[in-house]
């Protein structure tokens, strides 16, 4: 019997070392570590450029700001919070169906009902305006808005409503509809809002530019969606390159400079605005209540008589005066404050309107003026933002004049009146308007009589956490005549206040005697001074000693009043060092890995001789052993 061999193949027993696996712990330590620093940059600074969809509030969509005499053209809206600029290409302007109207029907050139965005402001839709105002520093004036393009699935319609419901184009060609080639011209630095109509739904887009003196700015194409609830809007169209320029400085929500809009939005918390004519024609309505007793208290400045004894009251709002002609725009004292109405505030009244009769009448109107201070009024200095949970109502509680006042926002197309809120004469008066937090509102001023006028106008709220707060001050206007010297005579102002969240509710109304111009701050001038207060009654208002607003505490308040460019590069070069930050930590993650490697194949694993667990250090190699001669099994062969 002869037996078979068969060879068993060999049998490796040892692993080289190179093949061992290499921890990756490190690796993904650093890339973790890596993702979490760049998660951070995100979370901090991404929603500054994420593409938002806006509508309702404030817009300026064309904001024109200039740098060295350099041109540049972006948006500034009040939405996202006070005055904030952004390209403008990043950003969805979206008519809702709330915007649907049959108020253009009427007007000779449109005919039909529209997607309308009225002049004056609907708080259910959004309001565009544009804004020309920092311009003026670098020495520009007349402003150009060049529509490079303008597309969508139908016809888009601009036009100014007039003082007393007239219609006029605001286009070069005189029409009234926006196209390719159409060109807005603004006359001077201001604020303005107009009317906007679209008669289709879809998406629309206009490719603007600026231009003034042989400069012009970088172009941005702005995106419109029409139509389609809250929420509908797509995203934008890719950022069309141009560059924000940087003015950060006063945001002006409601009817803007040059632009009209009291904002009319309905009385909200109790306060109705007395009765009144709605439109031109109506006679002068009923006579006001009489004004309180001399002697009664006079109007407020730091503090006040609460009518509990002679204990002084700290009020929790007081009365500011923000003041645009400034850069950045500053918020002053309003007590005393001065405003001078020249032969520029001139008007023709076609009918009556409140207590002020038909014929010659001193204006300030909705639409600003050149020549004539433009006075609105303000709810949206920060401390509201922060502290306040209601609308603030403005009540008329002093007046002094030669002839009667009436104080009303801008109607709607073929009106004159769209909401009266002060009515005043022979030494009567009534009225109150409830202003929503976050506004900015342009009403109408009108005076029936030259001379000098003195209205006290209480300002009240309610705090978060339900505390009640107040605070009035007395405002002149000289009406005709000359200028009494340090008024306000031309110019964007607004009346609002600063929240003082440890005041309370101060009793005041009446008006101070005195001549207007010796309680005038002035532009430019010291209004602080001229009130009387110290440097910790001024701090307790969130001012300092010159009258500018103190920078909110917390992150990001080194940036307040400053640039929003400054802050990008802030933003940008904090995001790459922190991106360094994440590479380096990487790389050393790495090489420290690669070491560990390098470390492993100098050394053998426990099992084939190196120093394992329990062991005083690796063993010494071993001689190599021979090579074992295959092993063979027998098998018997039958």
């Amino acid at each position: 019997m002869t037996a078979l061999k068969i060879q068993s193949p060999r049998q490796d027993v040892a692993r080289p070392a190179s093949a061992r696996p290499v921890s990756s712990q490190p690796v993904q330590k650093a890339t973790a570590l890596l993702a979490a620093l760049v998660l951070c940059w995100v979370a901090a600074f991404a929603p500054h450029a994420m593409a938002q969809t806006f509508d309702r509030g404030h817009v300026d969509v064309f904001y024109v700001t200039s740098h060295g005499g350099e041109l540049s053209l972006s948006m500034k809206e009040d939405i996202t919070g006070g005055g904030v600029q952004r390209p403008g290409d990043d950003v969805v302007l979206h008519v809702s169906d709330a915007a649907w109207s049959e108020a253009t029907a009427g007007v000779d050139g449109i005919g039909q009902a529209t997607y309308f965005l009225p002049q004056s402001q609907n708080h259910e839709v959004i309001w565009p305006g544009w804004d020309t105002q920092p311009v003026a520093a670098d020495g520009y004036q007349s402003i150009d808005f060049n529509f490079q393009e303008v597309s969508g699935p139908g016809e888009v319609y601009i036009f100014e409503t007039e003082g007393f419901g007239g219609i006029k184009s605001v286009t070069d060609d005189g029409s009234y509809n926006l196209r390719t080639g159409s060109v807005i011209n603004q006359p001077y630095p201001a604020h303005k809002h107009i009317n906007w109509a679209f008669t289709h739904p879809g998406t629309y887009q206009m490719t603007v530019y600026a231009s003034a003196n042989g400069q012009s700015s970088n172009a941005v194409t702005y995106t419109w969606q029409v139509g389609g609830e809250s929420g509908d809007a797509p995203a934008p169209a890719a950022p069309s390159g141009g560059q924000a320029g940087g003015h950060g400085g006063g945001h002006n929500s409601g009817a803007g400079h040059a632009g009209n809009h009291p904002a009319a939005p309905a009385p909200q918390g109790g306060g109705g605005t007395a009765p009144g004519p709605r439109a031109g024609g109506a006679r002068p309505g009923p006579a006001p209540k009489a004004a309180p007793p001399a002697g009664s208290s006079g109007g407020s400045s730091s503090a006040s008589n609460s009518g509990a004894g002679n204990a002084q009251c700290t009020p929790g709002l007081q009365p500011q005066i923000k003041d645009d002609t400034t850069s950045p725009a500053q918020w002053r004292p309003a007590q005393g404050a001065t405003f001078y109405l020249s032969s520029n505030a001139e008007v023709n009244l076609p009918s009556n309107v409140g207590t002020v009769p038909q014929g010659k009448a001193w204006m300030i109107g909705a639409t600003q003026v050149a020549g004539v201070p433009w006075l609105g009024a303000n709810t949206q200095h920060e401390s509201m933002h922060e502290h306040l949970a209601s609308s603030v109502r403005w009540d008329i509680t002093g007046f002094s004049g030669p002839g009667p006042m009436t104080v009303y926002s801008q109607g709607q197309l073929g009106q004159i009146v769209g909401e009266e809120w002060f009515r005043a004469a022979g030494g009567g008066y009534q009225g109150s308007k409830a202003i929503p937090r976050n506004t900015h509102v342009h009403p109408n001023w009108v005076f029936g009589a030259p001379g000098h006028y003195q209205v006290n106008i209480t300002q009240s709220a309610q705090l978060n956490n339900g505390k009640k707060v107040s605070g009035n001050a007395t405002i002149n206007f000289v009406v005709g005549g000359n200028n009494p010297g340090g008024a306000f005579s031309d110019g964007h102002f607004d009346l609002g206040a600063v929240v003082n969240p440890e005041g309370g509710e101060c009793a005041g109304g009446g008006v101070a005697g005195g001549g207007a111009a010796g309680a005038a701050g002035g532009a430019g001038g010291d209004a602080a001074a001229g009130q009387g207060l110290s440097e910790e009654e001024l701090a307790a208002q969130g001012l300092a000693a010159d009258g500018t607003p103190l920078a909110a505490g917390g992150f990001g308040a080194g940036f307040a009043g400053q640039d929003s460019k400054l802050f990008n590069i802030a933003a940008i070069v904090l995001g790459l060092g922190l991106l360094f930050l994440g590479i380096a930590a990487a790389h050393y993650a790495v090489k420290k890995a690669k070491s560990a490697e390098n470390s492993a194949e100098n050394t053998d694993d426990p099992g084939d001789g190196s120093g394992g667990p329990g062991t005083d250090g690796p063993k010494p190699p071993q001689s190599p052993q021979p090579p074992q001669a295959p092993q063979t099994a027998m098998i018997p062969q039958v």
